[in-house]
């Protein structure tokens, strides 16, 4: 946050390291001025706000100049040239009020002209505040810097409750900021919006050279810029560092719809001969949402920058749950990892981190809105990309992520989550020399137009993985391959190991992109390695006592199963009937609520004549990951009857199966039965649960269960409805049961 070092503290500390030595004060600390500013006959002291700029360059100590909302009109600007510590204060009434109004008072430069609206310009360290305020209609001619704010020097800027909006410049529409013969650090504080900006060159919104800028707090937002090259929302250039980390302002993203030729959100750009590396944070659920670039980058674009024999450094770290959601470009949609050389030496790639974060809803289209082939993220020569713990889905174009290039560039995809994808060709092309690694990733439900889910030259090295993408050829690299602790829908092309397998991974419900394990998966229980996280930071080293380890207790994919737990899907009905089969069509019914309140299912079919009559309505098939004694149960009622003895009687039926090879309930039923409830107007448990035991002997990983919601007809009229409610279905080992007291929902 800024810190207001005024002269005046800075004097006090002197002059009492002087009382140390001196039997008499020498000097005292000069007060704090205020200056007002606003209409004539107003009661201020000035009606320009330069006016009260040179008063206060001409006092030694801190300032604060006053604007109030009676000061309107055009032509309003002001330059200070002096170090100072200075507030400049908006969003009073008059120019005797003794607090703001809850407004922002406009400073109209009055563009199209040559007038920049508020410059800082000097080689001092100044400490500067902006509150309160909209600056707009600032206008640096010929290609000039900053229409808004030009700052240039050492210290601080701080903007709290100030809209930047309107303004235009070569660079830095917005705000340009750069620190010369020292350090420098712009603050967007809260409340702040930098939008509507035009560059002419680059930095739409701001521009940041050799310098540091935070916008952290809460609320603020840089939206709506352009650029005609780099940068849309942000340019950072040189030994710069900038972290971005608001929530944004009245809910709009961080850094939203701005548009440039190449970085329409943010472009980083590390030049050497400024100190060398450019870095770029976002963080604390800050997101980059629905920039544009007409060439390349929509969200994001990163270049190294020559001299004549080096080359700059530029990082850029996504992390702490932020998002790069639903920007688009021809080629790199969310980011583009580029490079540059010196003219003599090699080339420097950028790099480009991933974490605990969301890359989501990116397309590949051109200036038309027309899908393209390009990649969602395109690393370039000797560049590094390294995504972790992320989900990366419903992205749209070529490929997901591609190298390019002679020299090598690196790929890695650790324990994330990648579905929802629909891309022209293949999913990863590696075209470069370098290496890609897929760690404890999941790979599942995406559209591919090529035939293979990794193509190119590079090698690869895949671990604790799920590709399952029935109907592509896993690998089509060229390049080296080591791969360990692999489910595959194909394994051909893969090399021949114990420990890659074909097998059915068995999420628990793809269809509604949930991609978490059944405890009966193949893929539970698998590997030896146990010390990663996974997409969600759950570590994968919970050994399922039912489960038989394979390698060791380790769990393939993005998502550990921490416990066996229940066996049933969608159990209570939460949202709708998913999950579940229909047996008859038409008669089984979502409800609102339920035995937890949250929902049930209601089966209901006019009247089977003939007492002993049943409907069916849902069924599920359920995998047993062991042998052992497993209990079923439930909350069930019967309905159609205000007398217990006529009313209408719910059963789960179970039935064992010990299925040839298939995923489905098939096959000979080697034990079945029912379960059986009280007769009752309202939800309850059975006092009698099923009991099913799973011998080892006949046990395969192939073993189900199949469960199905029954209900009799309990009376004998010919009239009426059959009909009976369920909810809570739970089917359970005995040695981890719900039921030990009682059920509980």
């Amino acid at each position: 946050m800024f810190q207001h070092f005024s002269l005046s503290t800075r004097l006090s500390t002197v002059c009492a390291g002087i009382l140390a030595f001196a039997a008499a004060p020498l000097c005292q600390p000069v007060a704090a001025s205020t200056y007002t500013v606003g209409a004539p006959n107003t009661s201020c002291n000035y009606t320009d706000i330069q006016s009260a700029i040179n008063a206060a360059e001409s006092h030694a100590g801190a300032d604060t100049i006053r604007i109030a909302h009676s000061l309107t009109g055009t032509g309003l600007h002001g330059t200070v040239t002096t170090a100072q510590d200075l507030i400049i204060d908006g969003g009073y009434a008059t120019c005797t009020s003794a607090t703001p109004d809850g407004g922002r008072t406009t400073i109209n430069a009055g563009g199209p002209t040559a007038y920049k609206a508020l410059v800082f310009n000097s080689n001092g360290v100044s400490n500067i505040r902006l509150q309160h305020l909209r600056i707009t209609g600032g206008y640096a001619t010929g290609g000039g810097f900053g229409g808004g704010i030009y700052f240039k020097g050492q210290g601080n800027l701080e903007l709290t409750d100030t809209l930047v909006d309107h303004n235009r410049g070569g660079y830095g529409g917005g705000i340009y900021f750069e620190a010369t013969n020292g350090t420098a650090t712009l603050t967007i504080g809260t409340e702040n919006l930098i939008s509507l900006n035009t560059a002419d060159i680059s930095g739409g919104g701001i521009y940041i050279e050799n310098a540091k800028m935070e916008m952290t707090a809460a609320g603020s937002s840089i939206i709506y810029n352009t650029a005609a090259q780099y940068g849309g929302g942000l340019r950072i250039f040189g030994d710069s560092t900038v972290t971005v980390g608001s929530g944004g302002y009245s809910g709009v993203p961080a850094i939203y719809s701005n548009s440039a030729a190449y970085g329409g959100g943010v472009a980083v750009q590390g030049r050497v001969n400024a100190g060398g590396h450019a870095y770029f944070y976002l963080i604390s659920g800050a997101s980059i949402d629905s920039n544009s670039a007409s060439a390349s980058g929509g969200g994001i674009y990163l270049q190294n920058y020559r001299d004549f024999d080096d080359v700059g450094d530029v990082d850029a770290n996504i992390s702490g749950g932020s998002t790069l959601d639903s920007n688009t470009a021809p080629e790199a949609a969310a980011v583009y990892v580029g490079h540059d050389s010196p003219t003599i030496g090699a080339y420097r790639g950028s790099a480009f981190y991933m974490s605990n974060a969301s890359l989501i809803n990116n397309s590949c289209l051109n200036t038309s809105g027309q899908p393209t082939g390009g990649a969602i993220i395109r690393v370039s020569e000797n560049g590094r990309s390294l995504i972790s713990r992320t989900l990366i889905g419903n992205n749209s174009g070529g490929t997901l992520l591609r190298t390019d290039g002679t020299y090598d560039s690196d790929l890695t995809l650790n324990y994330s989550l990648i579905t929802g994808n629909t891309l022209q060709r293949g999913l990863v092309e590696a075209q470069s020399n370098g290496n890609l690694r897929v760690l404890g990733t999941t790979i599942a439900g995406n559209t591919l137009g090529g035939t293979a889910v990794f193509t190119g030259q590079a090698g690869i090295t895949m671990e604790q993985s799920i590709a399952w993408q029935p109907g592509k050829i896993t690998s089509q690299l060229t390049g080296p391959r080591s791969v360990d602790d692999v489910v595959a829908s194909d394994v051909a092309s893969l090399p021949i190991s114990a420990s890659v397998i074909y097998a059915d991974p068995r999420f628990i419900d793809p269809a509604h992109n949930d991609y978490h394990l059944q405890a009966a998966s193949p893929a539970v229980d698998f590997s030896g390695v146990t010390t990663t996280s996974g997409v969600d930071g759950q570590v994968h080293n919970k050994d399922m006592g039912l489960v038989a380890n394979r390698y060791g207790a380790g769990d393939l994919g993005a998502y550990e199963v921490q416990s066996i737990g229940n066996l049933v899907l969608d159990p209570g009905f939460i949202v709708d009937l998913r999950l579940w089969n229909p047996v008859m069509a038409g008669i089984s019914t979502w409800v609102a609520s339920g035995a937890s309140s949250a929902g049930s299912v209601t089966i209901s079919k006019a009247l089977v004549i003939g007492g002993g009559s049943e409907i069916i309505g849902l069924s599920q098939c359920v995998h047993i990951p062991g042998p052992g004694t497993y209990e079923l149960n439930g909350f069930a009622h019967g309905g159609s009857a205000s007398s217990n003895t006529q009313r209408d009687h719910p059963v789960l039926r179970w039935r064992l199966r010990n299925n040839p090879g298939v995923e489905d309930c098939f096959g000979t039923v080697n034990a079945e039965g029912n379960v059986s409830f009280p007769s009752g107007p309202n939800f309850a448990a059975s006092t009698l649960p099923g009991e099913i035991s799973v011998p080892a002997a006949s046990w395969t990983r192939f073993t189900s269960v199949e469960i199905l919601l029954v209900v009799d007809e309990g009376g004998f009229a010919t009239t009426g409805t059959t009909e009976g409610s369920f909810d809570g279905i739970v089917l359970q080992a005995l040695d981890d049961r719900i039921f030990a007291n009682g059920f509980e929902p």
